[in-house]
């Protein structure tokens, strides 16, 4: 029994007290969720250099396959040729490694989904509005999400909203593979929230640098320098035109950490076009970075209105083709923000990117949260003992 003026040691001691469960979290707690979120990933990841193809089914996190699993029975997605032909029969494989599936898509719904909950009402609360259509496509990446945390008792550990700030930097963390991952600090605390209402919360896809400005700078408290390496998430994963009306990733290599969503808004030319009612940026079929893949890793890349407002004014309507042609210089004129993310375009400046990316992410985490209201791994809340009157059997 724990009394008096030695509680607090006698407590440390036995690492255990009455209350909320939410006491401290261990670095070994926080490595075996972890453990859980990196299996999750590896389960529904298919190789993303051999794609086996059966029938056509529905795309679902549930039904993917472990990596090397032949797709059987109907279980599985189903992907089209990158260069449109039919489906192999089954049993085929093709190498390419542009799989519009796959690992890409899941690292981008858990890095999607840290973004939305963070973004949403009072900052990440575990609580998704699913009024809001911004959220479209996050349902099946949620529904996974608290399979985990109930199948292993994770409510005693740490909060929902906790839970998904760690899958999105376990993600990051994934695609930065092989090379070393970006320090993200994970701090816990988070409070989860019933309901919730993010309409009108999330930023528009069609919007210019002054929406940039207003969204990121003055709502949410980032420079344009934290700005500008927060838009590089778009790195990872892709739409589809079921959720948002648009199709298409950012990049030929959609899970992996690159800066070449930099590289390739100044490296080709971008076609303004409009896409079932949308403004959308289109280049010319990228390849991928193996050369031993680039006959058959090609996919539809894209970008947003919201993207090229990074590098060009597209308020002014006059620039159609991004950077502009040599008989038409004066139709393209700079954004504000170009002064920060051409810092992130050169063959070189990827450690850069993510160094920034990774302290952008760690600031999107504490959004809605005072300084002390958020906690190190391993601090024990002392706030929530009573000094006086508590007692620990």
């Amino acid at each position: 029994m724990c009394r008096g003026v030695f509680l607090l040691f006698c407590l440390l001691l036995q690492g255990t007290w009455s209350g909320s469960p939410y006491r401290t979290l261990s670095s070994q707690n926080v490595r075996k969720v972890k453990d859980i979120i990196n299996q999750y990933i590896t389960k529904h990841n298919t190789d993303p250099t051999k794609i086996v193809r059966t029938k056509t089914v529905t795309y679902s996190f549930s039904t993917l396959p472990l990596a090397g699993e032949n797709i059987t029975n109907g279980l599985g997605p189903i992907w089209t040729d990158t260069q449109g032909r039919p489906a192999a029969p089954n049993g085929d494989t093709y190498v390419g490694s542009c799989n519009p599936c796959g690992l890409g898509d899941v690292i981008g719904s858990l890095v999607r989904l840290l973004f939305h909950d963070a973004a949403g009402q009072n900052g990440a609360n575990g609580c998704i509005d699913w009024n809001t259509a911004d959220h479209k496509g996050l349902e099946a990446v949620v529904a996974d999400l608290d399979s985990l945390y109930t199948a292993n008792s994770l409510s005693s550990v740490l909060s929902k909203a906790d839970f998904w700030v760690l899958a999105g930097i376990t993600a990051i963390s994934r695609a930065a593979a092989p090379n070393t991952p970006p320090t993200i600090p994970f701090l816990w605390g988070r409070v989860d929230a019933p309901t919730c209402s993010d309409i009108g919360l999330l930023p528009n896809a069609e919007g210019d640098h002054t929406l940039l400005n207003s969204y990121f700078v003055r709502r949410l408290n980032f420079t344009m320098q934290e700005t500008a390496a927060l838009m590089g998430a778009h790195t990872l994963g892709r739409m589809e035109g079921r959720f948002s009306g648009f199709s298409g990733g950012w990049t030929p290599r959609h899970h992996a950490l690159t800066n070449s969503y930099y590289s390739a808004a100044v490296g080709v030319v971008w076609d303004k076009r409009l896409r079932n009612g949308k403004i959308v940026w289109e280049a010319p079929r990228l390849a991928c970075d193996d050369p031993q893949l680039e006959t058959s890793c090609g996919q539809t890349v894209v970008m947003l209105n919201v993207d090229m407002a990074l590098f060009t004014d597209v308020s002014l309507g006059t620039c159609t083709k991004f950077p502009a042609p040599p008989n038409n210089v004066g139709s393209c004129v700079d954004s504000p923000f170009r002064t920060y993310s051409k810092a992130y375009t050169s063959s070189t400046s990827q450690g850069k990117w993510i160094k920034d990316f990774a302290l952008a992410i760690a600031k999107m985490t504490k959004i809605g949260y005072a300084a002390n209201a958020l906690y190190s791994v391993d601090f024990v809340r002392i706030d929530l003992i009573d000094l006086g009157n508590s007692v620990v059997q």
